[in-house]
């Protein structure tokens, strides 16, 4: 297992500060922290170099940019408060120039280069916040890295993804629907959460609804009467599966939505009628929270997107 090419110090850290190995681990992470100080690459180091300090990280990045390796990559740090997550992530010291969390933009360049140098030689693919690029608060009660590391998470990902040429997928999830009115018949189509579908405080009689990726089931409930059968499309004309209703006023929607294999995480439908609570579904257990709406009560306005 190598290590960066773009190390500018090497200051090995003392051996009862680190663990020899990765306990059969591979990488699967990379861990960002922070010095919690204005040090050099050396000086971070030196610290880790300590007997008895029980502390270590396997790089890290001075003030000045230059970057320190302290830990072979083929052995387990000490950095996260978390042995599993030890053992799986590459861990990177970050230094500030004010001793308030900040980093420089000087630092912050070295990091992301750093970072998509670790996630290509370690086959991580597009790195994700939160997935396969983390932070020492996810794993332990520590201000570490600090609130302005913490905002620039996406960036360092996106940036370091553009390095490595991965592929940003546009993960957004277009929901369009339309309702069917005691008066005014099918209105017109909204998208996301740009309106509401009802007009004039109409009851609503038929409810159609269709998604840019992946796909979507739903049913409304009859006032005064039954759950009608699920559909799945989206034509009016279509008395069958093209939507949701007969001509009767309901008071009820229940919508499930179902993931692509190239969407993750999953996403979820969210969606109200008239101004009570939002409801979500929750594909992955085929469970639902509730229906939205209230039995006795017509609908008379409707709102969904995909989260």
């Amino acid at each position: 297992m190598s290590n960066s090419k773009l190390v500018n110090v090497v200051v090995p850290a003392y051996p009862g500060n680190y663990t020899k190995g990765r306990d059969g681990r591979k990488i699967e992470a990379i861990t960002i922290h922070h010095m919690a100080g204005r040090l050099s690459a050396e000086q971070c180091g030196q610290i880790f170099q300590q007997v008895g300090r029980e502390a270590s990280s396997n790089y890290g990045v001075g003030y000045d940019g230059r970057i320190g390796l302290y830990v072979d990559e083929c052995n387990t740090s000490w950095c996260n408060s978390n042995w599993d997550s030890n053992c799986k992530s590459v861990t990177i010291e970050t230094s500030d120039n004010d001793n308030s969390w900040y980093v420089n933009d000087t630092t912050m360049k070295s990091l992301i280069k750093l970072v998509a140098d670790i996630a290509k030689r370690n086959n991580l693919g597009k790195l994700v916040k939160g997935k396969n690029l983390t932070w020492h608060s996810m794993f332990a009660n520590t201000e570490c890295p600090g609130a302005y590391l913490l905002s620039k998470l996406d960036y360092i990902c996106d940036e370091a993804n553009k390095i490595n040429n991965e592929t940003v997928k546009d993960d957004k999830v277009n929901v369009y629907y339309r309702v069917k009115t005691v008066n005014y018949g099918w209105l017109p189509e909204v998208k996301n959460l740009d309106d509401y579908a009802g007009y004039n405080n109409d009851r609503i009689t038929g409810v159609a609804i269709k998604v840019d990726k992946g796909t979507v089931k739903y049913r409304i409930h009859i006032k005064g009467g039954d759950w009608l059968p699920y559909v799945s499309g989206y034509n009016i004309n279509d008395y069958i599966n093209g939507f949701a209703g007969n001509d009767q006023v309901i008071d009820a929607i229940e919508v499930y939505y179902y993931t692509p294999n190239n969407i993750r995480p999953f996403k979820r439908a969210k969606y109200k009628v008239n101004d009570y609570s939002w409801q979500y579904d929750n594909e992955t257990t085929n469970g639902q929270d509730g229906y939205a709406g209230a039995m006795g009560v017509s609908a008379k306005k409707f709102q969904i997107e995909i989260v």
